[in-house]
């Protein structure tokens, strides 16, 4: 099998299925998935923030991150910046808010979904009830607008202008995206 030429970078909304997508890529693809959400736990745990709660972004300790976020971009600049230049260096599976804005040199898939249905997977996920789910869902959805407009000035959730693929995931079974992903990388090797 041909090894990737290109990287793969998933975009889209809070609990739309982008980490179980690049999962899926990185086992089947065998390479090394990273979740630009990660390096910002990081970069919060150094700035002693507690991780030790799951589900830590629906998290009261989230809520203040976003609020330093909001007073200091230079936080996600560099979570950005260490995902450009490993891009730069290695083909790998990055989920990521920004990155498709930022940088071109990759295959950049959008997953969108209704409010309502990323809520219930999120709910089952976490175990919680939808309605405390569709609250958390409305308010990641709220402040990552409004985040990255001011950081970046773009329309996270309308300007979807620089994706090579745009999914909803309200109509299509998990099991067949991932198939027909896995067909459009197959068909660009």
């Amino acid at each position: 099998m041909k090894k990737l030429d290109k990287s793969i970078v998933i975009s889209g909304m809070p609990a739309v299925g982008k980490t179980t997508l690049a999962n899926k890529l990185a086992t089947k693809y065998n390479l090394k998935h990273i979740g630009g959400g990660d390096i910002l736990k990081q970069l919060a745990d150094e700035k002693g923030f507690s991780m030790k709660e799951l589900d830590w972004w629906d998290k009261n300790e989230a809520k203040k991150f976003i609020e330093l976020r909001n007073n200091d971009s230079s936080l996600d600049k560099l979570v950005d910046e260490k995902l450009v230049n490993i891009l730069s260096n290695e083909i790998v599976i990055i989920t990521s808010y920004t990155i498709p804005w930022l940088y071109n040199d990759c295959i950049s898939i959008y997953l969108s979904g209704s409010s309502l249905n990323r809520a219930k997977r999120l709910a089952e996920r976490d175990n919680i009830i939808i309605e405390k789910a569709l609250k958390i869902i409305e308010r990641r959805d709220l402040d990552n607008q409004s985040l990255y407009k001011k950081i970046y000035n773009f329309d996270f959730v309308n300007d979807l202008t620089v994706f090579d693929f745009i999914f909803n995931t309200d109509k299509i079974s998990k099991l067949d995206l991932h198939n027909i992903v896995f067909n459009i990388i197959d068909s660009t090797r």
